[in-house]
């Protein structure tokens, strides 16, 4: 199962604990903080947004008071004057709060797009060494899973949206409860009997948000650990989905008839999951309960109103008023909780994003610009350089000392795992040395600034990557392409034929994930990787086992004009065909993390050592074919 389907729920504090509100509180002023690095507005109209919202429902519960208390007395003018009163002000607040909903839903998604955008710019800025790093970018992982469970930054906006205008409606309710209390103790005679129900109608509150409360923390606990353990299932039905319209995956899975058994790991995952059957039954029974006992202290709430209505101290359109205010406050109290369960569950993966953006970068600190030669005359050396990965105790390199001739074409060999790619990745630059130095030139390459170090090189990794978008683009890595230069490239590997069969040339989409584009063979998108080093231009070019899923005529094709390709050039390139070597000056042989043979194909072929049995080792492969043998033996 890939990595990504392991993930299960390793984003909770403690499984079944609720969030305090301390916690809840800080954890809202990073967010809050958050968002507004990204959008500065944001926070200012959510704020806005809920106030004037919150404030609509209650014109209409306020004026028809009114209203009613001026009909019954049959001041039919003054009635109709606050019916006049009642429609400008709805009009007013009803457009007030569409307009500035509006413009919150535009910056919450501005702010959502900028938020990815600030992680994209960081993944793309951060040292290569820390990207590789698990951790590094885990609780990134973690917050793309949760926010695909559990809702992301908008979803969150959404609800502090949410939760501000029942805070806000709360305090509207309170307000008016104060009024009613100030009536009370100023126009009533004898004001024992409606203080002492108002008395009883807190307490039977009381008890109601008591349980309530406890009954919605079960809640917001079942939801929360609904979603996640929703957050595996999402992955695994997403990874599913993507299968189903995978290229790559196409072959094996109809090849290997695997149609059935990923759509039964679908509907087990998802559909036949009782997951959100159980969420759903014992949510339905804890809302329910809460709902009666709710419905309980509103019927509570009209007997109490109308009692010291009949008092005398309060008219009957403020029955309605006072009445609709308490039932108001209890309506926003439930909705608060619900979307406080919401917030503090998302809290717990979505600060991770400004976590990822503020760490810092290690070591890409030179400020020296490199010297523009038009000679290529760039020397490289490695000076006692030892390097081990980051949490691993061996090292992969020890005690490298090396010197690149200027112009020269080397090939380095060995094992799996001798060290030769860590070798590579040291030199670009893509990892610091653990000991010694590597110098450009006579100075530590730390020295020198990493965007004007890394222009000196051209490389071919094994695992190299073409982007989905037009050939030409991939070649020169930028939306400006000169064509006649990468027609040249592709004419020097070999791919001019390919591209003049493309109805738009250079212009021509590559894959099918960002639109109608076409696929290159496994050989020919090789070769599309030399062109895009080629078309670099740059004065060290190396390339990572460069003609690894070529055929053997595309790779004698490209092994007889490398020389022509990389003239003047000081170049490497790392192979496991010890053939290709003839076409190199010197070769490098690593093993366990050390250079342990240098020398050309003839000197190191007839001595003793590793280089003659990693050579004899795939010569006794072609013995058996005179033809192949004359093939391979006109090359070394």
């Amino acid at each position: 199962m890939p990595r990504c389907l392991k993930f299960k729920v390793n984003i909770i504090r403690k499984e079944g604990k609720s969030m305090n509100l301390k916690t809840a509180w800080q954890e809202t002023c990073k967010f809050i903080r958050m968002m507004q690095k990204s959008e500065p507005h944001v926070i200012a109209y959510l704020i806005l947004t809920a106030a004037i919202t919150a404030a609509v429902p209650f014109l209409p519960i306020y004026f028809s008071a009114q209203i009613l208390n001026f009909l019954i007395a049959g001041q039919f003018p003054q009635a109709m004057q606050n019916v006049y009163w009642m429609i400008g002000f709805s009009v007013i607040l009803g457009l007030s709060s569409k307009a500035l909903n509006q413009r919150f839903l535009k910056l919450r998604d501005l702010s959502k797009y900028k938020i990815r955008q600030r992680v994209l710019e960081k993944a793309y800025q951060i040292e290569y060494e820390e990207l590789e790093k698990a951790e590094t970018i885990d609780e990134i992982r973690k917050a793309d899973q949760g926010s695909n469970g559990g809702g992301g930054t908008g979803e969150q906006l959404r609800d502090l949206l949410q939760f501000l205008t029942m805070f806000f409606s709360m305090l509207y309710s309170l307000a008016f409860v104060s009024v009613l209390l100030v009536q009370i103790f100023t126009q009533a005679q004898d004001y024992w009997l409606p203080v002492s129900s108002l008395i009883f109608l807190f307490a039977v509150y009381a008890v109601v948000i008591m349980i309530g409360s406890r009954l919605s923390a079960k809640a917001g606990r079942l939801l929360q650990k609904m979603k996640r353990d929703n957050v595996h299932n999402n992955a695994m039905c997403g990874y599913i989905g993507n299968l189903g319209m995978s290229i790559q995956n196409g072959k094996d899975i109809r090849l290997y008839q695997m149609e059935d058994f990923l759509m039964e790991l679908f509907d087990k995952t998802l559909i036949s999951s009782r997951l959100y059957i159980d969420w759903g039954t014992n949510n339905g029974k804890i809302n329910g309960v809460i709902t009666f006992l709710t419905q309980l202290a509103s019927g509570m709430t009209y007997l109490v109103i109308g009692i010291i209505a009949m008092q005398g101290t309060i008219g009957i359109g403020e029955v309605m008023l006072y009445a609709n205010a308490i039932l108001r406050f209890t309506t926003s109290l439930v909705t608060l909780a619900a979307s406080y369960n919401n917030i503090a569950y998302r809290y717990e993966y979505l600060n991770s994003y400004e976590a990822f953006i503020q760490r810092p970068n290690m070591s890409y600190e030179g400020t020296l610009p490199v010297e523009k030669r038009d000679d290529g005359e760039y020397h490289l050396t490695f000076d006692h350089v030892s390097y081990r990965y980051p949490g691993q105790s061996e090292t992969a390199l020890k005690d490298i000392s090396f010197d690149l001739e200027l112009k020269k074409h080397f090939a380095v060999v060995g094992r799996n795992g001798a060290g030769k790619t860590t070798f590579i990745k040291l030199m670009c630059r893509l990892a610091e040395p653990t000991e010694g130095r590597i110098l450009l030139n006579g100075i530590d390459i730390r020295k020198y600034a990493f965007e004007e170090y890394v222009q000196i090189f051209s490389v071919v990794f094994q695992d190299f990557k073409l982007m989905e978008m037009p050939l030409g683009e991939n070649l020169a890595a930028s939306a400006n392409v000169d064509d006649q230069k990468a027609m040249r490239v592709l004419e020097e590997v070999g791919l001019s034929a390919r591209v003049a069969g493309m109805d738009k040339g250079l212009k021509t989409q590559l894959g099918k994930e960002n639109g109608e584009g076409i696929l290159l063979s496994g050989g020919e998108a090789q070769k599309a990787a030399i062109a895009r080093a080629l078309y670099k231009d740059a004065p060290v070019v190396i390339l990572d086992e460069p003609t690894a899923a070529l055929d053997p005529l595309a790779e004698a094709e490209i092994y007889e004009n490398f020389n022509e390709l990389v003239k003047d050039k000081t170049s490497i390139f790392i192979s496991h065909r010890m053939s290709s070597c003839k076409f190199c000056d010197e070769i490098v042989v690593f093993d366990h993390g050390q250079i342990v043979q240098r020398g050309t194909h003839d000197q190191l072929a007839g001595q003793p050592g590793l280089y003659q049995e990693l050579w004899e080792a795939q010569a006794q492969y072609y013995r058996h074919s005179p033809q192949t043998m004359e093939m391979i033996g006109s090359q070394v």
